[in-house]
């Protein structure tokens, strides 16, 4: 019954949401989390924010009457669990950058006096916003450039 074409972007951007790294990795509790009090802490509230937004979006999908094929880690996460805090910051904050990509390209198909646009660009405020504090943190902590 998923005949409204606005289910396809509504699944791809839950499952952006849902299905993120910073989830991933809040669930599989790296052994670098324990003794950085910052990271954790900045962790903790990407994944609070992205599941906020995932909730959302799966509410917007529910109105629409749609359902997803998208829902599930990517298996290549799972060979991330041992590696170093700034390797895996690094690529938090790469596969960040691509999210914002990926939730820019969807607010195009959502019209733009809808709610469904409205809490796109909420998301996508929010992910530059996650962005900036992680760029923040990688160059004080790791002297990386951000």
């Amino acid at each position: 019954m998923q005949n409204d074409p606005i289910c396809e972007p509504l699944a791809r951007i839950w499952a952006i949401h849902q299905f993120s790294l910073a989830s991933y990795l809040a669930y599989a509790q790296p052994f670098w989390a324990d003794g950085d009090e910052r990271g954790s802490q900045l962790l903790q509230d990407v994944v609070r924010d992205q599941h906020a937004m995932a909730d959302r979006f799966g509410k917007l999908m529910i109105e629409h009457h749609c359902n997803s094929s998208h829902g599930a880690y990517p298996m290549r996460f799972m060979t991330l669990n041992d590696l170093s805090s700034k390797f895996l910051w690094a690529e938090l904050l790469r596969l960040q950058e691509q999210t914002i990509t990926m939730i820019d390209e969807l607010l195009q198909a959502f019209p733009v006096a809808s709610i469904c646009h409205a809490v796109a660009e909420e998301s996508l405020g929010n992910a530059k916003a996650h962005l900036d504090s992680m760029r923040e943190l990688v160059s004080d902590a790791f002297g990386l450039p951000a």
